[in-house]
């Protein structure tokens, strides 16, 4: 993966987006940029803003994991 950065970058403000706009659900604020998901209804909405956090951290630690210097584990 050549651009690790990008990819970081990218993991990391989708994880933001969603844990704010699950944070500020909480107390009655809605994002402007998420509030096409509000359209769904409540549960729905907060589902989709728990898988983009999750997505986010899996973004995140795929695009910092080597994966060149790995061996593979066999039976001998």
């Amino acid at each position: 993966m050549k651009n690790k950065s990008v990819w970081t970058l990218l993991g990391f403000v989708i994880f933001a987006l969603g844990m704010l706009g699950i944070c500020l659900n909480i107390v009655g604020v809605k994002l402007s940029v998420l509030l096409w998901m509000d359209s769904f209804g409540r549960l729905w909405s907060f589902v989709g803003k728990l898988v983009m956090s999750i997505v986010g951290v899996v973004i995140m630690v795929v695009s910092r994991t080597n994966f060149d210097g790995e061996e593979e584990i066999g039976v001998y």
